[in-house]
């Protein structure tokens, strides 16, 4: 399962729903209010280029102060293994499931600086 942004010049990208959720901490870290509803295949999004390329522009500078190769999103109700497991709260050695690489984020930058507006299903 994922998350499918659809440009409305034609372009595409796509995230898992564990890297979606991480992508929306970034752009909240970034600055942007980002509305509850696009953290589910919602059908919403941005209608104007312009407002895609202030996000974008977000993002990056977000993207060039973050040190590291994968973006975590931290959270405590939710943990998995080193194997992607499913375990208890608690649980010594677990982690988030929420990530996604500096390049996911990058290729996701690059779609909203092209693709004229987006829709999220």
């Amino acid at each position: 399962m994922g998350m499918d942004v659809f440009g409305n010049n034609g372009n595409y990208f796509r995230a898992n729903i564990w890297q979606w959720r991480a992508i929306c901490y970034a752009m909240e870290l970034s600055g942007y209010e980002v509305p509850a509803s696009w953290t589910y295949n919602s059908c919403d999004g941005l209608s104007v280029q312009a407002e895609c390329n202030k996000l974008s522009d977000r993002l990056y500078q977000f993207l060039i102060s973050w040190d590291g190769e994968k973006f975590t999103y931290e959270t405590e109700t939710v943990r998995v293994d080193d194997h992607g497991c499913f375990v208890e709260l608690g649980t010594p050695n677990s982690h988030s499931p929420y990530w996604v690489t500096r390049e996911h984020l990058h290729e996701f930058i690059e779609f909203l600086r092209a693709c004229g507006g987006f829709e999220i299903h």
